[in-house]
């Protein structure tokens, strides 16, 4: 589908790694239904591209799905929220720019703010706006930090923490100098699961970004301490990737964090 200058956008860009992407399997305490209102913004080369600019499609937002059945993601349950709240007008649509990208991360120089996927992400980001100039940035959900907390094997927790904080917050900043200073930015908790694993490293990562989102403001950090693993809800093995349904309360979370950002409520 391509893009209609006459359609009117608040734009959400999702960024980060594999559960940004979305990863989720099993059950889902309620389905995602696609609507004409809620779109997604994909790089038709695909997920792993690192060609600029990477070529820009639009389609209605929906899961993926393959032999295993759906695969779940966060923002569709943050769409959904998004809408019934009455944050979208009647002439706009909501268009989820997908930017996230599975095993990356900023050790291997892949988020920093001129670093490859960083500039996909806003090569896809400003293809968004500059379609209609009443096209507006409404929020940045984030979620990445698995692969930084596995890689660089010799940093102590302290260096860890302090490196990580050091690039997110670049990131961070270099997005709201770019899209509005006030720009609601959400970041999110691992899979418990996992994290248990290698608690020095994902410990360092979570205080890390904690600490980011606490720093910039109008920011939040998710907690996910409750929620599944796929290996958790269907014993496939995988305790990195939270499960459907832990994705879609993950959306509502973040939908909630945004809500109270903005004070509507």
């Amino acid at each position: 589908m391509t893009m209609d200058r006459n359609d009117i956008y608040d734009i959400i860009i999702q960024a980060g790694q594999s559960n940004a992407a979305g990863r989720g399997r099993g059950p889902v305490g309620e389905e995602y239904l696609p609507a004409d209102n809620i779109l997604y913004l994909v790089d038709r080369r695909g997920e792993r591209s690192e060609k600029i600019p990477p070529l820009v499609e639009i389609a209605v937002a929906a899961e993926s799905e393959d032999e295993g059945g759906r695969i779940g993601e966060f923002s569709l349950s943050f769409a959904c929220r998004y809408v019934r709240a009455g944050y979208l007008k009647d002439n706009r649509k909501l268009l989820i720019v997908r930017a996230a990208v599975g095993g990356t991360g900023f050790f291997s120089s892949k988020w920093g703010p001129s670093d490859i996927l960083c500039l996909r992400m806003r090569a896809l980001a400003d293809a968004a706006l500059a379609q209609n100039t009443d096209n507006r940035l409404v929020a940045f959900l984030w979620h990445q930090g698995e692969q930084d907390a596995e890689d660089r094997k010799e940093l102590g927790p302290a260096e860890r923490y302090g490196a990580y904080r050091a690039h997110l917050l670049r990131l961070f900043q270099s997005v709201r100098e770019s899209y509005g200073g006030k720009l609601p930015v959400i970041a999110g908790d691992f899979c418990k699961e996992w994290a248990d694993k290698l608690p020095e490293c994902a410990d360092a990562i979570v205080a890390a970004a904690k600490d980011v989102c606490g720093i910039i403001g109008n920011a939040a950090f998710i907690e996910t301490k409750d929620l599944q693993s796929n290996n958790q809800a269907i014993g496939n093995g995988d305790d990195v990737h939270f499960s459907r349904d832990a994705l879609r309360i993950l959306g509502e979370r973040y939908f909630a964090a945004f809500d109270k950002i903005k004070g509507v409520r």
